[in-house]
């Protein structure tokens, strides 16, 4: 009689896509300066933005901001054609592995909004990464997304989303950064993740470097 054979637990990676692997912000903030026909940014702040709703802390009114919503929301291409951020760029090659690794699940949670966010953000994903077959979850609730999915690691740029599903997925242990990174920008103050093999190692000015495949 054979033994029964035990099927390995694929490792469950989680990505944001906005700020850590698509520059939203740099397009976000010329469609702002484009459809109010205004410019009252600084100098870098596409880059360095100065707080999360930086176009609002500019001086730019709520019904400004509600209109370049309303016209990303009915957009065909916005997400389409969001430039790479600089980590894109650097860990495109070993991203790929992680996808194509059998033992490697890789799910992207975007709250991005939109009658066709979802298509365009798998066109995009399949362009910028060179791969067939990507999975998008469009969801405001990170947390509940990567408990749903037994993520092991999940990699954001906003605190809010990482101290979240830190608490959704490890209660015990809300800072368990192994698990959870937040991704500190700037992107032009960081020093370049670096990919070894499938193993994707993230590393900032701001924290250690930290295993994806690390348990």
């Amino acid at each position: 009689m054979n033994a029964p054979t035990c099927a390995k637990t694929p490792t469950r990676v989680g990505f944001d896509i906005d700020g850590v692997l698509a520059a939203f912000h740099v397009a976000y903030q010329e469609l702002v300066v484009l459809l109010t026909r205004k410019d009252l940014f600084k100098p870098g702040d596409a880059d360095d933005p100065p707080c999360w709703n930086w176009p609002e802390f500019r001086g730019y009114t709520p019904v400004e901001i509600q209109t370049v919503w309303a016209h990303i929301h009915d957009s065909p291409m916005f997400w389409a054609y969001l430039p790479g951020t600089p980590f894109l760029w650097v860990a495109r090659r070993r991203l790929r592995a992680l996808l194509l690794d059998p033992n490697v699940e890789v799910y992207f949670i975007s709250d991005r909004m939109g009658r066709y966010a979802k298509f365009q953000t798998e066109d995009w994903l399949r362009e910028h990464l060179d791969i067939s077959n990507v999975t998008v979850l469009l969801t405001p609730h990170k947390g509940r997304a990567a408990k749903l999915l037994s993520l092991d690691f999940y990699i954001d740029d906003r605190y809010e989303n990482v101290n979240d599903v830190a608490k959704k997925t490890r209660p015990a242990t809300p800072h368990d950064f192994q698990r959870v990174l937040e991704l500190k920008t700037p992107w032009l103050r960081w020093e370049a993740d670096v990919m070894t093999g499938a193993t994707l190692v993230a590393h900032t000015p701001y924290t250690q470097p930290y295993l994806l495949n690390r348990r």
